[in-house]
């Protein structure tokens, strides 16, 4: 096994030419700014913040088999005495296995040494955020040109060439015309093996036949394909039929057996090579140096709980008879959402997806990437119900009867798809042939299914906002706004569903009441003395009538839906009554707070907002999102005091929340920190609705009173059969609209912690996987005849798409072993580096020109000695010979020429070990960027700046041992500073943002660093309440004609890498310490106090800002010329609230 040294891997283990040194970094302050000391001194990265590659797990190195080594983890409880009767029990259940720490400091533990390791040795460009570029594959040997002929003509059967077969399968790849689409196409045409006389013998029709068949080529996995069928329900009559229900038949559900899809997709070596096989527990290290203090941590869903108790359960049960193959569970992640498939019309779709929980998520996210399986169209229940209900009895149904309907038919749809093959498959598995040859026998297992709170309702057999409306738990309507208190935690565990025989026998005698001799109403009193205690309703459930058998509880497979609970459902809710307070209080505040725009970030982290944002036109989710991470400083000052604190403390905890709700890495103190961020948002939420809201009048918006002008005209023309919906919103009045706290969203939060820890993070599970499906799911629709045929074109568009897939991963594999591979001559790119700028921008600029054209500009005074300083502490590794020499030796620029860039990419390793990257540009607003402060163990960690130029040049020292010394280019940002303003406490303790300015013109305001000291741009959004000054800076091209703000708010809310960057121990970030503290000690619901926060990993501290006193002396950073101290200390005292003085230390 490997044991090979587990030092970090940094840059130069790649070769790569980083510098090691960095000038000094002036310290930002915000009244009066001392000129900063000598540029020449050097300065390191601090450790801190040094950047390493991510990197693939390290291979098992030894076997835990004693009691010592299983006692590393305090956390848990020490293993009981063995016992002669236990011993093979207790050997099942405890870790056997370990793996080597790497580096950045997790290690597995494992049940047995596992087959196969599919991320031992990943490769970084996996691990990019998007991943963007593709993996550059190692050549295996070379073959003859009439061997690949020969090989290529076989594997693209049923395709008489490979022409034709690029031809078809651009077609299908091509959902839109686009650049990309642009470049694959001119890639077939540009191959030596194109031909076009080829498609001359193309047959599409004919071809397409073939694929949708079982026997066009024996590449193609065996599988079925898609089945359909119809599907009958016993509809009630009542006492007014001659029976007391008739069968009414549904066409139209499609569905594939969960067997085949399994078996079919675990045959394909792309699907298996990344599947894995045995789910393993994952610890971290927080320190390296005490070894006793380890943490779980809570990624994939091969990581989570439930898999791992249903692995064991599976290894600890009896073997097949006579089988000895390894038994492997397949993780079945069901989700499924109704989708309109135009914008105009009633087209719609009832899509089901399988996912497998084996699979990294980051990868099953990824819609690219191929790995969901689209298992079913459901059917909905068609109009003509009604039809056949009215000529059997003579009348209409009632909405009971149709509600019940709709509830027979999902339910009966599951009955088929769970059909007896899938539950052989649960209890004896199936033996499949797996790509190194092993044959291993599965075990399929479902985990969840992802939907959104109606279909939850459908799934769980429960009414839609009953007297219980949670499909988890009992718990009343009337308590859900006790979120986040005691017993309310604790009643989720005490008062949880079960799917026991108590539960199917009050479902069977309700339904003997309504389909029996007593032909009871569904409504009637009979089924509601039966069901309404706990909001059930008369229908078998088809998992619990299939699975309770084998001990499946379908209600824990129901988990949170964070897009529909959190940013659709709670935000959505608290943002649209925070506009109707601004319309209570003035209309004129809803302008006001339109009129606040927000520069976006990123290529989609913060994306551009609507002019009139409180319209809510058209937003998705992710808009929604960004309005939450960006809502603090837009809301802050427009509403009187204590309201305006009140709701600024509120949005903090919400976005907070948020932040950590949707973490893609948890370990056991950032779940912590959820459990009480639950708690703190509970206790804030209800002092908005009794303290905040009952202070305005709130009626409904503009936009809901048309809203609901629509429904009411729409309505009408139902009932009188003519007529067409209009808009009467000017002739109604606007009722009074009240914030209310019986929400199941709002009952959902408390859920995330148990389970995260279940199941592993929310994205693993979200139905933002089955909407991003839908882009499919509607661009088969586009290419079919849109007639009632539609959902079978569509499964036949499936078929054809999944086969091309398998033929282009066997051309693919036959074209490696081409000697003049096209896939060789990729450049691997850049994002392994710390930094990248273009090697040659198109912009030159004469220095000497470049300082006389801006010479009446302040921000250019220095523009030259601060560069020659600069330039000097980079080819000076020593500080003190830098420092003596910068008084007489300066640098020489090649031709005095500055080579300007536009654009600059930031790349960094992310708290959840993966590979992302900003941007700044010079052609926008985003270009802020944030920096290690040079102290960063008492003040606060970051420095911000705005980057004003990015620039390289090529010099040189000029002297007599420097001199001969050829031109290195060297790259540098122009930028300008900003420091914390020391009046404003922010921060997790404090729940505000932290806020800092611009420095006044000054010898500090400007400066250089190197782009490598960049530790990731920032989001800074302007203070609008405190308006612009043209104070900080004279009228300058740095500045906007107006002047800047006074302050800006920094956005650690800006994504959740961010947030963790301020939180402190993400993994990925290696040595950051914890640098604010988020834990929140409850209080008494009555208490109007501010938040009090701690922390439970760090010691409570206060949070000095960095600043220094005026001065022009190049040295009075380093002393301080008033109090003569010569220490590396500065003091400064500062008039206090009450008029007195305090004393606050600066570490420079």
């Amino acid at each position: 096994m490997d044991t090979s040294s587990n030092d970090p891997l940094h840059y130069d283990d790649l070769n790569q030419q980083l510098p090691n040194d960095n000038p000094l970094i002036p310290s930002p302050s915000v009244d009066s700014i001392p000129d900063p000391p000598s540029s020449s001194r050097t300065r390191r990265l601090p450790k801190k913040f040094s950047d390493f590659l991510p990197t693939g797990i390290s291979r098992i190195v030894r076997q835990i088999n004693d009691q010592a080594q299983l006692q590393l983890r305090p956390v848990s409880p020490p293993p009981p005495a063995p016992q002669p009767l236990q011993v093979r029990r207790v050997r099942l259940l405890l870790p056997l296995w370990k793996t080597a720490l790497n580096h950045f400091r997790i290690f597995r533990e494992y049940a047995k040494e596992p087959s196969f390791i599919p991320d031992e040795d990943i490769s970084p460009h996996k691990l990019l955020l998007p991943s963007a570029h593709p993996e550059v594959s190692t050549l295996q040997g070379t073959k003859s040109k009439d061997q690949i002929a020969t090989e290529l003509k076989g594997a693209v059967a049923p395709f008489p060439n490979i022409t034709s077969f690029w031809y078809r399968k651009h077609f299908s790849d091509s959902t839109i015309t686009s650049k990309a689409c642009m470049d694959r196409l001119q890639h077939i045409i540009m191959h030596e093996r194109f031909n076009k006389v080829d498609l001359g013998v193309f047959n599409r029709e004919k071809v397409d036949r073939l694929l949708i068949s079982d026997t066009s080529c024996s590449i193609l996995p065996d599988s079925k394909g898609w089945i359909q069928r119809s599907v009958e329900i016993e509809v009630p009559l009542g006492k007014d039929g001659e029976a007391g229900s008739e069968t009414f038949k549904v066409e139209g559900l499609y569905y594939r057996k969960l067997t085949d899809v399994v078996r079919s997709s675990l045959q394909n070596e792309s699907t298996l090579r990344h599947f894995h096989l045995q789910p393993f527990k994952q610890f971290w290290q927080p320190h390296s140096t005490d070894t006793t203090i380890q943490e779980r941590v809570y990624d994939e869903f091969y990581t989570s709980d439930e898999m791992l108790d249903e692995y064991n359960k599976l290894q600890r049960s009896p073997r097949e008879e006579g089988c000895d193959r390894e038994r492997v569970i397949v993780a079945i992640l069901l989700a499924s959402d109704a989708t309109q498939l135009a914008t105009f019309g009633q087209a719609k779709a009832w899509p089901v997806y399988s996912f497998y929980g084996n699979h990294s998520k980051y990868e099953r996210c990824m819609p690219t990437a191929n790995l969901a399986e689209h298992v079913a169209f459901l059917p909905s229940l068609p109009d003509d119900i009604q039809d056949f209900i009215r000529n059997t009895l003579g009348k209409a149904a009632g909405k009971p009867v149709i509600t019940h309907c709709r509830r027979e038919l999902m339910h009966a749809c599951w009955s088929i798809i769970l059909d007896d093959d899938f539950v052989m498959a649960w209890k004896h598995g199936i033996v499949i042939r797996c790509f190194d040859k092993v044959e291993r026998r599965f075990y399929l297992r479902i985990f969840t299914y992802s939907a959104d709170y109606p279909e939850k309702v459908l799934l769980a057999t429960i009414r839609d906002m009953g007297n219980c409306p949670c499909p988890r738990c009992l718990v009343k309507k009337k308590d859900i706004g006790q979120l986040g208190k005691v017993y309310d935690m604790n009643r989720r565990q005490t008062m949880a569903r079960v799917d026991d025989h108590t539960r199917q026998t009050r479902v069977q005698v309700a339904r003997r009441y309504i389909y029996g001799e007593l032909r009871a109403p569904i409504a009637g009193r009979a089924v509601e003395g039966v069901l309404n205690l706990r909001s059930e309703v008369p229908v078998v459930n088809a998992f619990s009538d299939k699975l309770s058998c084998l001990g499946f509880d379908y209600h824990r497979m129901l988990v949170n839906d964070f897009l529909h609970e959190f940013e659709l459902g709670e935000w959505k809710a608290l943002f649209t009554h925070l506009i109707r307070i601004l319309y209570a209080s003035n209309a004129d505040l809803v302008h006001e707070h339109d009129a606040r725009q927000i520069d976006p970030f990123g290529r989609d982290t913060i994306r551009r907002f609507h002019r009139n944002v409180s319209e809510m036109k058209k937003l998705a989710a992710r808009d929604f999102e960004d309005i939450l991470q960006c809502c603090i400083p837009v809301f802050a000052g427009l509403l009187p005091s204590p309201h305006n604190a009140d709701i600024s403390k509120l949005l903090f905890a919400t976005c907070n929340l948020h932040a950590l709700c949707k973490l893609r890495m948890h370990t056991e103190s950032t779940l912590r920190d959820l459990e009480v961020a639950i708690s703190n948002y509970g206790r804030l939420i209800r002092r908005f609705a009794s303290q905040t809201c009952i202070n305005f009048m709130t009626y409904e918006t503009p936009k809901e009173v048309r809203a609901r002008a629509r429904r009411l005209g729409r309505k009408a023309a139902d009932s009188s059969q003519q007529g067409s919906p209009s808009d009467g919103g000017a002739s109604l009045s606007r009722p009074r609209k009240e914030f209310s706290l019986n929400r199941f969203k709002l009952h959902a939060l408390g859920d995330y912690p148990s389970t995260i820890r279940l199941f592993g993070t929310t994205e693993s599970y979200s139905t933002q996987r089955s909407e991003l499906q839908h882009t499919k799911i509607k661009n088969w629709y586009s290419r079919g005849s849109k007639n009632h045929t539609a959902t079978k074109q569509m499964t036949s568009v499936d078929t054809i798409e999944r086969r091309l897939r398998l033929i282009d991963q066997e051309v693919n594999r036959i074209l490696s072993f081409e000697t003049k591979s096209r896939q060789s001559e990729i450049e691997v790119n850049q994002p392994l580096k710390r930094y990248e700028m273009a090697k040659e921008p198109k912009r030159k600029l004469g220095l000497g020109h470049f300082l006389k054209t801006n010479s009446g500009d302040p921000a250019f005074e220095l523009f030259w000695p601060h560069l020659n300083d600069h330039l000097l502490s980079r080819f000076r590794d020593d500080a003190s010979e830098a420092e003596e020499n910068s008084h007489g030796h300066g640098v020489i620029i090649k031709d005095n020429i500055l080579f300007r860039h536009t654009h600059a990419r930031f790349n960094y390793t992310t708290y959840d070990v993966r590979r992302a990257q900003d941007t700044i540009s010079m052609r926008s607003a985003r270009r802020n960027i944030l920096v290690a402060a040079n102290d960063t163990s008492k003040t606060h960690p970051f420095w911000y700046a705005r980057v004003l130029g990015i620039f390289h040049v090529f010099a040189s020292m000029e002297g007599s041992q420097a001199g001969g010394l050829a031109m290195k280019r060297v790259d540098f940002l122009w930028v300008r500073w900003l420091s914390l303003d020391p009046r404003w406490k922010g921060g997790f303790k404090q729940q505000q943002l932290d806020r800092v300015n611009f420095i006044v013109n000054g010898p500090a305001a400007f400066g250089f660093i190197d782009p490598s000291d960049v530790i990731r741009a920032c989001h800074l959004i302007p203070d609008f309440s405190s308006g612009k000054t043209t104070d900080l800076l004279g009228p300058s091209s740095v500045r906007e004609d107006d002047g800047d703000f006074k302050y800006y708010f920094v956005n650690r809310f800006l994504d959740r890498d961010m947030y963790m960057r301020y939180r402190g121990d993400g993994i990925g970030h290696r040595e950051t310490e914890v640098r604010d503290v988020i834990g929140i000690h409850n209080q008494s619901e009555d208490s109007d106090s501010d938040v009090e926060i701690t922390s439970k990993r760090t010691d409570d501290r206060n949070e000095a800002e960095y600043c220094s006193e005026s001065g022009s002396d190049e040295e009075s950073l380093m002393t301080n010329s008033d109090s003569g101290s010569d220490g590396g200390e500065d003091e400064y005292s500062e008039p206090d609230e009450d008029g007195g003085e305090q004393d606050i230390i600066y570490h420079i």
